[in-house]
């Protein structure tokens, strides 16, 4: 008989259920989703409103102490928390809506004795509130519920803003969120709660982007550059892990592991931009990015493991090789970075027949799209001066500058992809539609960038007065050689 060969499951995934097809498909309980499910969150969140304003209401008016104030509230929550301890082997999903409920007021109750009152130092407010985060996490693993998770999570990272006393040490920021992260994802990944990771990514970036506005970068340039290293490698590094146990690959998966390292990179960038002089160290660092990827690559390539991120992570090292000569030069770089990247993405989504991959390169090609329309007016903003006794640089010379260079390449990589699509193309709805708008796209970018480098030339020249003759020849030329080349390659 034929050798056959069985496919090696998951063993992280839960167990599919058979349905009988001669059963009727079950019908969603609408009266039991109302009345246990949603009236009960509502509810939750009426008690926690009433006693914010409760609690507001005795401050303004002074019906009672602020130590009482503070004692009912603590036992306001005691009592939420004790009644859900006591209803859950009945009502267990109406328990963890009141254990959830427990824990918000406790977050809030601490705040208002440290903040408002003064009653807790600052260093026990901080321990009282780690314990609620570790509290809430072993409840949601005890009630299996990932609602009670996000609140500790929430609670978890809103700690340090909290307590903040203005004190400048970011570094303690830092490593306390760097350990709720590793907690995060590991709590994420025993119990498959995705939505802990894709929040975890998402307050941590926003916690990095916002301490960089703040200003300070410089004065604390380690700290900062420790720990945007520290949050790549984090998350980088678990979404590995996860791949390699899933051995799957969503869009959203590619484009969260995509934004992470280009995340880090660019805070990196910013960050090397204010306290170096030259490019050299930038292109260093941009050539340790494609080397760090280029490794990982080699080794899924090597043990035959996550394929499917394998190929990802091949378009980040040749996306971050290809940046490495240009970025000595002043110039928008990142329309390269992005054009590239999609044109990779694209291909390896066609030869491979992977489809998330194709469908992320065109949310990439949206990206270099944006990024190029921004190049287009920054440089009609800046209006330099091109005339040849001017101090011009190599980079400023039409036809001989690098925004020419990144435009030509977007405009011949969105042509590739046109012309692929439409010569061999897919069974989806979308497709027919997106040949034509990516067809206009690439047309007119070409025909704007050869437009404005002639516009260049003829004031670099002193030809400014024949510009409108040369606009209508260049436009003639344009058109005859689109339609020569529609007819001899495309066939129409």
């Amino acid at each position: 008989p034929p050798i056959t060969f069985t496919t090696k499951t998951n063993p992280f995934a839960p167990k599919k259920k058979v349905r009988n097809p001669f059963e009727p498909k079950q019908s969603t309980n609408w009266e039991r989703f109302i009345g246990e499910n949603l009236f009960g969150k509502i509810g939750i969140v009426i008690i926690i409103i009433g006693v914010f304003i409760g609690v507001k209401y005795s401050i303004q008016h002074n019906l009672i102490s602020p130590a009482m104030r503070l004692v009912l509230g603590y036992l306001m929550g005691i009592g939420l928390f004790v009644t859900g301890a006591m209803l859950k082997k009945k009502y267990e999903s109406f328990s963890a809506i009141l254990v959830s409920g427990a824990m918000t007021i406790f977050y809030f109750v601490t705040f208002i004795a440290y903040a408002v009152f003064g009653y807790f130092p600052q260093s026990l407010a901080f321990v009282l509130m780690f314990l609620f985060t570790a509290f809430t996490v072993l409840a949601s693993l005890s009630y299996n519920q990932v609602v009670i998770a996000i609140i500790g999570l929430v609670g978890g990272y809103a700690v340090p803003f909290l307590l903040s006393n203005n004190s400048g040490q970011v570094e303690i920021l830092f490593a306390y969120t760097a350990i709720i992260n590793i907690g995060v994802l590991v709590l994420s990944f025993y119990k498959r709660w995705r939505v802990l990771y894709y929040s975890a990514f998402v307050f941590t970036w926003l916690l990095l982007l916002s301490m960089y506005s703040l200003g300070n970068t410089i004065l604390h340039f380690s700290e900062f550059f420790l720990f945007d290293i520290a949050t790549f490698l984090t998350f980088y590094v678990a979404f590995i892990v996860q791949q390699k146990a899933t051995e799957t690959l969503e869009i959203s998966d590619g484009m969260l592991f995509l934004a992470n390292s280009l995340f880090f990179y660019g805070i990196g960038v910013a960050l090397v931009n204010e306290v170096t002089i030259g490019r050299t160290f930038l292109s260093v660092f941009t050539l340790a990015n494609a080397l760090l990827h280029f490794g990982v690559a080699y080794y899924f390539h090597q043990r035959r493991s996550a394929q499917a991120l394998k190929y990802l992570v091949v378009v980040l090292s040749l996306s971050f090789a290809t940046l490495v000569v240009p970025i000595q030069f002043e110039g928008s770089w990142i329309t390269l970075l992005w054009s590239v990247e999609a044109g990779l993405l694209f291909v390896l989504g066609r030869r491979k027949d992977l489809l998330v991959y194709e469908r992320i390169s065109y949310v990439v090609l949206l990206l270099a799209t944006i990024s190029l329309l921004m190049d287009w007016g920054e440089n009609l903003l800046e209006g330099a001066s091109l005339s040849p006794t001017g101090n011009m640089g190599y980079s400023e010379l039409p036809f001989a500058n690098l925004l020419f260079f990144n435009s030509l390449i977007y405009g011949v990589i969105t042509g590739f992809i046109t012309y692929v699509m439409y010569k061999y193309p897919r069974e989806d709805s979308y497709q027919r539609g997106l040949v034509v708008l990516l067809n206009v796209v690439c047309v007119g970018s070409v025909f704007f960038t050869f437009l404005r480098e002639l516009s260049r030339w003829s004031d670099y020249a002193y030809l400014f007065l024949y510009e409108d003759v040369i606009f209508v020849i260049y436009t003639l030329l344009f058109w005859m050689l689109y339609i020569w080349i529609n007819r001899k390659f495309i066939g129409e």
